[in-house]
């Protein structure tokens, strides 16, 4: 599943509106500049729906639309595209890239930690 910018963005706004939102409720809420227009929304959401990523549902005179992927498994799905186009697939690349290149507080920075440790510890088990 791959998604472009504006489906990602599309998807964006309907899981902020709670997982199920018309058009116009899209757009309304739109931050980014510029902001499309009604009728590319409408074209982006009928691909999705033929990609079978997107549902709809009648409300009213309007279609609800529904995303028919969670949050995470996008977020996971474009972050190994992420990972495989611009690293290689170098996971451990890509962790320093991220890491080197923003900035971290003392509580995130402990949180990283946490998760590593984790991470080890599944490692570990998964080799014993």
């Amino acid at each position: 599943m791959k998604l472009s910018e504006l489906e990602l963005r599309i998807f964006k706004r309907i899981w902020e509106l709670g997982g199920k939102a018309t058009i116009q409720e899209v757009l309304d809420g739109w931050t980014e500049d510029p902001r499309p227009q009604y009728t590319t929304i409408l074209k982006t959401l009928q691909i999705l729906e033929e990609k079978k990523l997107v549902g709809h549902e009648k409300d009213g005179r309007a279609y609800r639309y529904i995303p028919l992927v969670s949050k995470k498994e996008a977020m996971q799905t474009n972050l190994v595209g992420i990972v495989k186009n611009f690293f290689g697939g170098d996971k451990l690349a890509f962790a320093q890239t991220f890491i080197s290149d923003n900035k971290f507080s003392a509580a995130e920075l402990e949180e990283l930690k946490k998760i590593l440790i984790e991470k080890e510890r599944e490692a570990d088990n998964a080799n014993h």
